[in-house]
């Protein structure tokens, strides 16, 4: 597939310097002893709990790879005809994680690309920072970890702190962590937002299909003044946008960036009102 990565020509819009907040540390579970496996509790307390959080960033985005609706070939019911835009949100504050994608749906019997197919927008994402802590807190076992890392000849010269897999619960942690990815849909005829979105697109300056980008090149135009960017707290968009209008193309425009003034507007004109159809149910 054909890739056309803007990244550069977003520079001249004014960038916010990303940096690495960290979220607040997770309570501890009661009774956290004081050493474990040799090294004190706290230390590994606070690697575990970010450990999974982590985790449960990695588990949103396996449930969005697969929460792909099925083709044609593959249901009876409603299936997938195209893949529109999708919008990737990033920050080191896990919980913040967004991950959304416009899927244009036919239902049974009908025509690919007929009236009566239909778009709807999905968003996967985590629950509060403490939600995801009380998985930490709820799957803590000082003695496993002691035992596990005792076995491993883990000393507080050769601890890494958390690392993939570093408890040897990464297997174990996925249905705890499964259990708490939100994945809600909504579909043009619940919220009209969603066809305004996609209609959206097309308003966008058009992107030559030169893979060399100019760094003063303006991407996007809005009507309005755009909203200020966000906190630098390592945050990170990425826009990917199908080249359906390119008749035997299979390829795709990705503009990727930090939380700019532009990408924030981009980001909020494409899903600010689907957003408030959802905060409405």
């Amino acid at each position: 597939m054909k890739r056309i990565v803007l990244a550069s020509c977003l520079a001249a819009a004014g960038t916010v310097a990303a940096i690495a907040n960290i979220p607040p540390p997770a309570q501890p579970p009661e009774n956290l002893p004081e050493t474990i496996a040799g090294l004190p509790g706290a230390t590994i307390w606070y690697n575990y709990s970010h450990w999974v959080r982590f985790a449960a960033v990695r588990r949103a985005y396996v449930h969005f790879e697969n929460s792909l609706p099925a083709s044609r070939s593959e249901t009876e019911g409603d299936y997938l005809y195209r893949i529109g835009p999708s919008i990737t949100f990033g920050t080191t504050y896990q919980n913040m994680t967004r991950l959304a994608r416009f899927e244009n749906m036919c239902p049974p019997g009908s025509r690919a690309g007929s009236e009566t197919c239909y778009w709807q927008y999905r968003i996967v994402g985590l629950p509060s920072l403490n939600e995801i802590d009380d998985v930490a807190r709820t799957r803590f076992e000082p003695a496993e970890i002691d035992a596990y890392l005792s076995a491993r000849s883990v000393t507080p010269e050769t601890y890494a702190g958390a690392g993939d897999d570093l408890f040897g619960q990464d297997v174990a942690m996925h249905p705890a962590l499964d259990a708490i990815v939100t994945d809600q849909v909504v579909t043009e005829q619940e919220c009209a937002a969603v066809r305004e979105a996609i209609e959206l697109t097309s308003t966008l300056n058009p992107v030559s299909l030169s893979a060399v980008s100019l760094p003063d090149a303006e991407l996007m135009h809005f009507d309005g003044p755009p909203p200020p960017p966000s906190p630098p707290i390592g945050e990170q968009f990425e826009f990917i946008f199908p080249l359906h209008a390119y008749y035997g193309i299979d390829g795709e425009v990705v503009v990727r960036g930090g939380a700019t003034a532009d990408l924030t507007a981009l980001s909020a004109q494409l899903q600010a009102d689907v957003w408030a159809c959802l905060s409405d149910r």
